[in-house]
């Protein structure tokens, strides 16, 4: 549901539902779709948090998640984080 928001241009109804989820039932797919929406809305104060929640789970190392948290930072401007994301 969460990728199709974020790929039917609707990234603040799947951010909504990111938020209203429990955390734990999110999967790679999920946190990649999240930040994905995090960027279009330049919101990286929250991807920041979705960042930190997917390290907790594991899903940053995995390589799409990963790209999408690289394109979150480059889109939201912030080099530092993209450098301490790689």
């Amino acid at each position: 549901m969460i990728s199709g928001y974020d790929q039917a241009e609707r990234a603040l109804n799947a951010v909504q539902l990111f938020s209203r989820m429990k955390v734990e039932q999110a999967n790679e797919f999920v946190f990649a779709s999240d930040v994905s929406a995090c960027a279009s809305l330049q919101a990286v104060d929250v991807g920041k948090w979705i960042h930190l929640q997917s390290m907790v789970l594991g899903y940053a190392d995995v390589s799409f998640v990963s790209n999408s948290l690289v394109s979150m930072y480059m889109n939201c401007g912030g080099v530092v984080m993209r450098c301490q994301c790689l």
